[in-house]
């Protein structure tokens, strides 16, 4: 190889205007680097060496220094190739060099061995079902992210007052979960349960308890973010992943907050992917794909039931009017608030119950902000010295801080609405309390 080089180095002969040369290198080149490739390395070393021969050739021949410079640098470069080459190609076994053959491993006698009887089988094998923990697709991979809901559990206790809905709610769902057998035909439960009423009067909470006393396997918290998608058909693929899953842990419960923002009343100004993600899911509740069977229940929860469609409301027979809580309710409510242990107060039975009083119209979210706005009063007061004051010199929260703060939280309903709630109740639903 060296010997090569220094004939490449000495001066050019004359020109030639055969260009078949170079061609004729190349295609020796491109037949090396296959053989290489296929670990045939003696035939790769064999075609390197007539393909560089061919460009020393065309080295001598050329007279242009740029020319020759780039076929030196070619001819330097398949030349370390070739040696490599030959240096494994001086490794391998010779009988195997030219085809790159391996041999082959002894054989190995084989014991055979009498053939059984055929074992009778009494019964068919059970079905062998899918783990729960494989996911098929990046839609199912999804909802396991998004939507299942793994939050602590809720109990009927946790909900202040609503107990006509909570008895509704065990009627037609914790009782036929825990008792199947005895819920079957005409006493099938319902299959779906739509909670509606002002904000922030416990709807959510409720669905939890219900997925909680009714031993379901699964909740899955779904909403219009987590089912829509820009790109066309993916929506109607997160719907049927959903409910996919869904059967596959039964008994489970899918809870869809603010539906009518995802299956409000079907018109003709409606987009075609918003048409066909609400057929796929009103389908999927119910439809020719569905089973009597299944024990999945479908929770949904608005503040505007009058804009849902009407085949959603075929599906969810059991409509269930959420109302502001009583003056019991919001008792239950201001004494768990107050009587958590984290904020000093000195509120008396009778402030509460004054309190109570001045609450009309207040749902549990509202009371809520009343409480914590009336537990900051003590805070104001401090000015700049809240900076360095001890926590036990600030003085305890008492009746007057929830007279200021009821002049700044207002109800968030007003009595237009309420009776608007009562009469869609009056004529497609029932009331919760």
């Amino acid at each position: 190889m060296s010997s090569l080089l220094a004939r490449m180095r000495s001066k050019p002969k004359k020109e030639s205007d055969d260009n078949g040369q170079v061609e004729a290198a190349v295609a020796k080149l491109k037949d090396a680097r296959r053989f290489e490739d296929s670990k045939q390395f003696s035939t790769a070393v064999m075609l390197y060496e007539e393909g560089l021969r061919l460009l020393i050739e065309r080295h001598q021949q050329e007279s242009d220094e740029p020319k020759r410079a780039v076929i030196l640098k070619t001819v330097e470069e398949y030349m370390a190739r070739a040696e490599r080459c030959k240096q494994l190609a001086q490794a391998k076994r010779p009988d195997h060099d030219n085809y790159g053959a391996r041999p082959r491993p002894p054989k190995v006698p084989v014991r055979r061995t009498p053939p059984k009887a055929p074992r009778r089988r009494t019964s068919p094998p059970p079905p062998v079902q899918a783990p729960e923990n494989i996911v098929r697709d990046p839609f199912e991979a999804r909802v396991l992210q998004e939507m299942l809901d793994g939050s602590s559990a809720v109990r009927w206790a946790d909900v202040a007052g609503l107990e006509a809905a909570k008895r509704t709610l065990k009627e037609a769902v914790v009782l036929p979960n825990l008792r199947p057998d005895l819920y079957r035909g005409l006493r099938a439960p319902p299959r779906g349960v739509l909670l509606f009423g002002p904000p922030g009067t416990g709807k959510t909470f409720l669905a939890k308890a219900v997925a909680t006393e009714s031993n379901a396997k699964s909740f899955f918290a779904a909403s219009a973010a987590s089912l829509t998608s820009k790109y066309v058909g993916e929506s109607e693929k997160m719907v049927r992943a959903l409910f996919r899953i869904a059967r596959e842990r039964q008994p489970s419960v899918i809870f869809l907050d603010e539906v009518d923002s995802l299956l409000s009343a079907r018109g003709d100004g409606d987009q075609e992917s918003s048409r066909r993600m609400k057929t796929e899911f009103l389908v999927q509740l119910d439809g020719a794909g569905t089973s009597r069977e299944d024990r999945i229940l479908f929770m949904a929860a608005t503040n505007r039931p009058w804009d849902l469609d009407d085949a959603l409301l075929r599906r969810v027979p059991r409509r269930v009017l959420i109302p502001l809580p009583d003056a019991t309710a919001r008792r239950v409510i201001l004494d768990g608030l107050l009587d958590r242990g984290d904020v000093a107060q000195q509120i008396s039975a009778s402030d509460r119950n004054a309190i109570v009083n001045a609450t009309e119209n207040y749902s549990a979210s509202d009371l809520r902000l009343l409480a914590e706005d009336a537990v900051q009063e003590p805070l104001r007061e401090l000015g700049e010295r809240i900076a360095s004051i001890n926590i036990k010199d600030v003085r305890p929260c008492k009746k007057t801080d929830f007279a200021k703060a009821l002049r700044v939280i207002k109800p968030s309903a007003d009595a237009s609405l309420l009776e608007r709630y009562e009469e869609w109740a009056a004529k497609f639903g029932t009331r919760g309390n």
